[in-house]
Formats: structure tokens, C-alpha cells, sequence
């Protein structure tokens, strides 16, 4: 299974993965995303409530925010909890496009733009991975 870490390519020692953080993770981060979860640059943009016009011209800068790197960590871990609960990306990426009675009848990517709503996903697959759900 593949890391939140590992998808975005930061370091592995905590610290200085934190301070790339900070600074905003670079473009090639999301790039990376794009291929380890099978979701395109639009899926992303719109789970993490970001404007697709915001995320186009980074590629440009080079460097996402902070803000927006905080994010897209956020919808990696989610991923990445996905892909242990189901055993393959592919079955993760469908698994957080699909409606979920559990979260009102949404699907868990429309979640993702807030740390609530990461919450509750989250939540979900705990109680999945447990057994719960």
C-alpha cells in the first residue's frame, strides 16, 4: 500500500517533510497524486474546494501554497487509508467516488474539501477496517 508520504514524494524524516509543508509542497507533488490515485487534476481541484484555474497555474510557479498543500496531503492520507481498506488503488478510487449510505448518501471524495468532512470519511473507514461499518 502506498503512504501519503510516498504519493506526494516527500522526505522520509518528519521534519523535513514538515517544513516542505510550510513552504508548499511542489507541483510535481500533484502530479504524482494524479497517477497513484487514478484521479484527474479536475477530481482534485473540486474534493479539496480549490478553483481548477488556482491548481493550472502552479504548474506554472512550480509550488503549491501551504493552504493548498495541507489539502492535498489531507486527500492523500484519505487515499492511502482507502487503499489499505480495500486492497488496491483502483478499488479505493472507486470506493471514494461512490455513494456512501454512511456519510447521508454522498460519495467520501465530496468530503475531502474540509477537515470535518475528512473527519467523518476517515471515521468511516475505521469502522469499515474494524469490523463497524
Amino acid at each position: 500500500m502506498t503512504t501519503a508520504t510516498q504519493l506526494l514524494g516527500l522526505p522520509l524524516r518528519p521534519e523535513k517533510a514538515e517544513a516542505q509543508m510550510r513552504n508548499g509542497l511542489p507541483y510535481k507533488a500533484l502530479e504524482r497524486t494524479m497517477r497513484g490515485t487514478g484521479f484527474s487534476l479536475k477530481d482534485i481541484a473540486r474534493s479539496l474546494g480549490i478553483p481548477l484555474r488556482t491548481l493550472m497555474n502552479h504548474k506554472g510557479e512550480g509550488c503549491l501554497s501551504a493552504n493548498e498543500s495541507d489539502k492535498l496531503y489531507r486527500f492523500t492520507r484519505v487515499f492511502s487509508q482507502a487503499e489499505e481498506m480495500t486492497g488496491s488503488a483502483k478499488e479505493a478510487h472507486d470506493w471514494l467516488t461512490e455513494r456512501a449510505p454512511a456519510l447521508g448518501g454522498v460519495p467520501p471524495i465530496t468530503l475531502l474539501a474540509s477537515d470535518y468532512g475528512t473527519q467523518r470519511v476517515e471515521g468511516l473507514i475505521g469502522r469499515i477496517m474494524w469490523g463497524m461499518g
